[in-house]
């Protein structure tokens, strides 16, 4: 009697071993980040994972040499630094605001990663007739990761569990196809104006011609691929915008129209 009895009790310790064996054994996490929930930390983790991703993909990605090219990085990120350091510029301590080149004269656009990873390409460059148009492509490039619509399109487009396995550093597989789109990535006519309007008010106090940004769409005419918005939507409209944003800017003029122009003949290849 007392050997079945001792079996008895032997037998529910082993199940009671397995059971605790398997309610202790952790779960794959998965994570879902929603937009409420964005930190600046998780802005620095997906630009970096995406800008690491950048730099293996040289066949899309052809980054121009920072050290033959030295000129034209200080130039760029010199610009950067002084719009940066506004008032306007909510994570301008938080992001390391950073230009990166890339060499494509085919290609007239230029895109921001989360973090403050900004990208221009040569095309877009040399398509640029003055600094204070310069300066207006760079004010609103800061804009999609200071306002943080890169990082809500990438979520839109992607989903939260997405940007939750880039956040715990996990591999993800689609990351290289997801870098590659971006730079094609289009917003909604809501967050363009946002960007349009930051881009405005961060050009204001200084004494550049206000008009960079118009002077550049309306020259792009929808053709190049720096506009953001969607295709199709009213050019017209959007400029209308501009113009209302800007009615109360100052009478500064300064367009630097000549010095940009003998920089980007020196400086780019």
């Amino acid at each position: 009697m007392n050997q079945w009895r001792l079996l008895g009790i032997s037998f529910l310790l082993l199940l009671l071993s397995i059971c605790l064996f398997f309610s202790c054994k952790k779960p794959e996490q998965v994570i879902e980040i929603d937009l409420e929930e964005f930190k600046v930390e998780h802005h620095i983790v997906i630009g970096q994972t995406m800008a690491n991703q950048i730099g293996k993909m040289p066949e899309t990605f052809n980054v121009l040499d920072s050290a033959t090219y030295h000129d034209a990085y200080i130039y760029v990120n010199r610009l950067v630094s002084t719009l940066k350091l506004t008032s306007v510029v909510k994570h301008r301590d938080d992001f390391n605001w950073k230009v990166t080149i890339l060499y494509d004269d085919a290609i007239q656009s230029a895109f921001t990663l989360p973090g403050g990873h900004i990208y221009i390409y040569t095309g877009l460059l040399k398509f640029l007739e003055a600094e204070h148009e310069l300066m207006a492509v760079l004010a609103n490039e800061i804009a999609y990761a200071d306002k943080e619509l890169s990082a809500i399109a990438l979520s839109e487009a992607h989903g939260g569990v997405f940007l939750g396995d880039i956040i715990l550093k996990k591999e993800v597989k689609q990351l290289p196809e997801v870098v590659e789109a971006f730079p094609y990535l289009e917003f909604s006519k809501d967050k363009v104006f946002d960007a349009d309007e930051y881009a405005i008010s961060l050009i204001c106090p200084f004494q550049y011609d206000i008009s960079g940004l118009q002077q550049v769409l309306s020259r792009a005419n929808n053709n190049i691929e720096w506009i953001h918005s969607k295709h199709g939507e009213d050019l017209a409209d959007r400029l209308a915008h501009i113009e209302a944003s800007a009615k109360d800017c100052g009478e500064g003029g300064v367009t630097n129209y000549q010095q940009y122009q003998r920089k980007i003949k020196n400086f780019l290849p």
